[in-house]
């Protein structure tokens, strides 16, 4: 009789373990999402502020190719990484890797407003250099602004070889990155709370877009004002809260759950 009144106690309390880490690792991978989307949408939305604004001056035009550009790649990388994960890698490793690309190319971007920043103070400013508001919209290269005390703004006729590199570099990187794991991440976390049943998954999927509306809020709002000030303690701020999605979603490993892949 006693082992009979054992039994669904013990089954009763393995549901609610189960369905606990069920909700931890779901919770985990909200809270992931948020922050990663943070951290695009302050390059996303704000890169065409940044480089048509000094120092840089670029057209429209050409800002607004290459956040079109960003875009691509992020949705392109959709498609391939969710090939990848399913056929490969699994979702969880897939993930990962997004993270390690998405992370390395933010490092890399920041260099530009660092680098920008720093060439303000420069002292190989010379007075030959046109101005910039006299000719960035009748030339569609890009032009590198810096003031000074002569002249509230004068430009050069073309970044230095370096910066743009580490420009594309970090903007081909980002993109790569945040379309890896914001696909995943979702099918991800559906895979967490399929085992609670429709209500879970639908609980699940509400709060994960209401996470990604939130985290795209606080970019265009939030880390804007920051970047209104400067854009590179901006992109900073961005940086970090991804730094801070990466480590939300390894710690909730313990309560994940990874499938197998199918051939």
């Amino acid at each position: 009789m006693e082992s009979d009144e054992r039994a669904p106690l013990l089954l009763t309390w393995t549901i609610i373990q189960s369905s606990t880490q069920d909700a931890l690792a779901c919770a985990t991978v909200i809270a992931a999402n948020l922050f990663e989307r943070l951290a695009y949408f302050s390059i996303a939305g704000n890169l065409v502020f940044f480089l048509t604004k000094e120092p840089l001056c670029w057209s429209i035009t050409l800002a607004t190719v290459t956040i079109l550009v960003l875009m691509a790649i992020a949705s392109c990388m959709g498609l391939l990484s969710g090939w990848l994960s399913d056929s490969y890698l699994g979702r969880y490793l897939t993930i990962v890797a997004g993270y390690i690309i998405y992370i390395f190319g933010y490092s890399v971007f920041l260099c530009v407003p660092y680098y920008s920043q720093n060439l303000a103070t420069s002292e190989n400013v010379t007075e030959s250099y046109t101005l910039c508001n006299a000719t960035r919209l009748k030339n569609e290269t890009p032009l590198f602004c810096v003031e000074n005390d002569t002249n509230p703004m004068v430009c050069a006729e073309s970044e230095p070889a370096n910066f743009l590199t580490m420009l594309y570099v970090g903007v081909i990187l980002v993109g790569i990155g945040a379309g890896t794991v914001h696909t995943n991440l979702a099918s991800f976390g559906g895979d967490q709370a399929r085992s609670g049943g429709i209500r879970s998954t639908h609980r699940f999927f509400t709060g994960y877009y209401w996470s990604l509306n939130l985290g795209a809020i606080l970019a265009l709002v939030g880390v804007a004002i920051i970047q209104n000030l400067s854009f590179f303690h901006g992109f900073i701020v961005a940086g970090f809260s991804l730094v801070v999605s990466f480590l939300l979603f390894t710690m909730g490993e313990s309560t994940e759950l990874r499938h197998s892949i199918e051939s």
